[in-house]
């Protein structure tokens, strides 16, 4: 079953399709819409479109420009491997994913030190939003906060799926890069 989600994972979904199809833009079934009362018959339709693969995420970052409390969030952080889709990296805290970009004691923690909300591959990547810090009672924003790739892993290109509305038979645009 295809899910469109607000949350990776979650079941609570905008539209569905109940395809077993493997690949989205394989689908024979129709979409259905959740419109507020019930779910109704969509002309959604599934195509697929290259993008940077997280796999091949940036091998070291530095981060610069925090100061005053939680500064410890500053240095040099080098990548450990995969945790939740997405690149982590251990530096003089650990800078994962867990539903956004965190500055953490220890790999897959709550209690930050910096977190940053989006939903960007990587941590370098443009931001949907600004670094927010715990200053001690409460979160604020930090516009001077930079995470700057030093070193790049080889890059590749992988699937992912965009839904968009159409009303013709969904397309398929792969590329490959070696």
């Amino acid at each position: 079953k295809w899910l469109l989600s607000s949350q990776l994972g979650s079941m609570a979904s905008y539209a569905a399709n109940s395809d077993n199809s493997i690949r989205p833009q394989d689908l024979v079934k129709a979409w259905e819409v959740w419109d507020g009362n019930g779910w109704a018959v969509s002309s959604l339709g599934a195509t697929c479109e290259a993008v940077a693969d997280a796999t091949a995420a940036c091998a070291e970052l530095v981060v610069n420009g925090r100061v005053g409390i939680n500064r410890l969030i500053n240095g040099r952080y080098t990548k450990m491997g995969m945790s939740q889709g997405r690149p982590w990296y251990k530096g003089p805290v650990v800078l994962s994913w867990d539903g956004e970009w965190r500055f953490t004691e220890e790999l897959e923690k709550w209690a930050s030190f910096a977190r940053r909300p989006g939903s960007e591959l990587a941590p370098e990547a443009p931001a949907e939003s600004t670094w927010l810090v715990w200053e001690g009672t409460a979160w604020a924003q930090d516009t001077g906060i930079t995470v700057t790739c030093t070193q790049s892993s080889t890059s590749s290109i992988m699937e992912t799926t965009k839904t968009t509305k159409t009303t013709k038979t969904a397309s398929t645009t792969s590329t490959t890069t070696t």
